[in-house]
């Protein structure tokens, strides 16, 4: 206000203004006791770009977590944490929690601004990835001595991917002399062996690593025994583990007066043991999502994939036997269904796959099944076997939608193989117009003989056709089930034929056959 001696004017309001926030050393952030949609004092937003807030529920710890979002590469936030005098000392590490919000994938960079008040001044020292969308995964960034005099350290997310993140427990601390190591994987697995990598710590330490693992997902205290001590070099190599079963891991520094905190390595699972013919039936009704332990899917193209189905699902009125069975939406894509290794290392005879598959009626033409055998769990170098078109009116015709029984001879070749994967490819193309595809009680067993296979031609009087290496006669009782064509080009008689839905024989201009 004015003072004009025998008066003063009204106040007016000249605005506000905020003193700086004191630099400080060290500090704690969890967002706690900070109203939705806002910040902690000393931690600001800078600019309009993007959003960046504290909000309630998901956390690590305590009520709040730290909101962070990029719509685009356009719209990235960067968030100004609380000044320190010690940025560039090389003394120090920020360490903080990261989870993504929705969809994994996104990007968060840890950086400092030349000017506290300009994000375009922000410069990057280390970017780290949400790689789960459900548990908080600690990361540290070591700053050295990067931010020189600059005293104000910020988080900036990503646009590409446009993933939200959220990020909890941020602290600035002094760097420990014992140091865990980094960059973990694991490798070279079997049904009862692993390793483990890691890249060595910076603290060098004195007396190696310790590893603890275990098949719970609870993370070992200061005091935990570990599973193994004093390992040395960059990895470690795991026996006697349990077949088909998920291990976590962690790993620590010794540096003999002290260790190093406790860095989670993730987890691995440990492959299945090949299972012995003939096989158990495999009924599906092990699970009601997802597939059965061991088998597994893979997408060639599109993203639909098969996946367990329980009662009337879509275009599958019922399973062929019990409740469940997989299927494959018709949405347009390219599936693969893989299952379980299978022992071939002592097997000599014919052998063949056993199960039945849904065909419909109304399916567009290019709705397919195909059956591929491999001697690993993959398509590439797989060996063809079976190709079915789903509609009922596509050779080999049957009268009406329904599952059908199909058996599938697999070539001997495979024979002696330590162990196979039967791999079922289905393909839908056509959007609406194509329909569910479906596969219940599937299961790989010896060749019933006399049966025919046609492992090596269409002629019948070749043994090899047969899975015990032996023509039929007279007497014989014959069954075809195989998709193989059998070609009748001599006089042939036997005492019974039984032909499956697939089978076709074919009596030459020069043969006869007589039953």
């Amino acid at each position: 206000r004015s003072d004009c001696g025998a008066e003063t004017s009204a106040w007016a309001s000249g605005g506000s203004f905020t003193t700086l926030c004191d630099l400080v050393t060290t500090f704690s952030q969890n967002w706690d006791g900070v109203a939705a949609n806002a910040l902690p004092v000393c931690f600001n937003k800078v600019g309009t770009l993007g959003s960046v807030y504290a909000q309630a529920g998901s956390t690590s710890s305590g009520a709040n977590t730290l909101y962070i979002y990029a719509s685009n590469s356009s719209s990235e936030p960067t968030l100004a944490l609380q000044p320190v005098s010690n940025a560039g000392a090389g003394t120090h590490w920020l360490k903080f929690k990261l989870r993504a919000n929705f969809t994994v994938g996104g990007k968060l960079q840890v950086g400092y601004l030349t000017n506290p008040t300009d994000a375009t001044s922000f410069v990057m020292i280390q970017e780290f990835i949400a790689n789960s969308a459900t548990t908080y995964e600690e990361f540290k960034c070591i700053p050295g001595t990067l931010p020189g005099s600059n005293t104000t350290l910020a988080l900036r997310a990503k646009g590409s991917p446009a993933n939200s993140m959220l990020v909890d427990d941020l602290v600035w601390e002094l760097t420990p002399s014992c140091l865990s190591p980094s960059l973990f994987s694991s490798s070279n697995l079997t049904a009862s062996t692993a390793t483990l990598n890691w890249t060595a710590s910076n603290s060098n330490p004195t007396n190696g690593y310790d590893i603890y693992y275990n098949t719970v997902n609870t993370a070992p205290l200061v005091d935990t025994m570990p599973t193994i001590n004093n390992q040395t070099g960059v990895s470690a190599n795991l026996a006697d583990l349990t077949s088909a079963t998920t291990y976590f891991w962690w790993i620590r520094s010794d540096c003999g007066a002290e260790t190093s905190s406790w860095a989670t390595g993730g987890s691995f699972t440990t492959l299945c043991n090949a299972v012995s013919i003939p096989t158990n039936l495999e009924t599906f009704e092990s699970s009601n999502s997802g597939v059965p332990v061991c088998w597994s899917t893979g997408l060639v193209s599109g993203t639909e994939n098969w996946d367990v189905a329980t009662g009337d699902a879509g275009d599958i009125e019922a399973a062929y036997a019990g409740s469940n069975f997989m299927e494959k939406n018709y949405t347009s894509s390219d599936a693969i269904l893989i299952s379980f290794p299978i022992d071939y290392s002592s097997i000599t005879n014919s052998t063949r796959i056993n199960t039945y598959l849904h065909r419909h009626a109304s399916a567009h033409a290019n709705d397919q099944y195909k059956i591929y055998i491999n001697t690993s769990p993959s398509l590439t170098g797989a060996t063809e076997i079976f190709s079915l078109y789903s509609k009922t009116s596509i050779a080999p015709t049957v009268a009406a939608t329904g599952w059908y029984n199909y058996t599938i001879n697999i070539p001997t070749s495979f024979n002696g193989q330590s162990s196979i994967y039967v791999i079922f490819e289905g393909i839908t193309t056509a959007g609406f117009d194509s329909y569910d595809l479906g596969i219940d009680d599937f299961k790989v067993e010896i060749t019933p003989c006399p049966e025919w296979t046609g492992a090596i031609s269409t002629a019948w009087n070749v043994a090899g056709n047969w899975c015990d290496n032996t023509v039929p006669s007279a007497l014989t009782n014959v069954i075809i089930n195989s998709a193989n064509p059998a070609i009748i080009s001599t006089d042939v008689t036997v005492a019974s034929m039984t032909l499956g839905a697939s089978a076709k024989v074919t009596v030459g201009s020069t043969g006869v056959l007589n039953v």
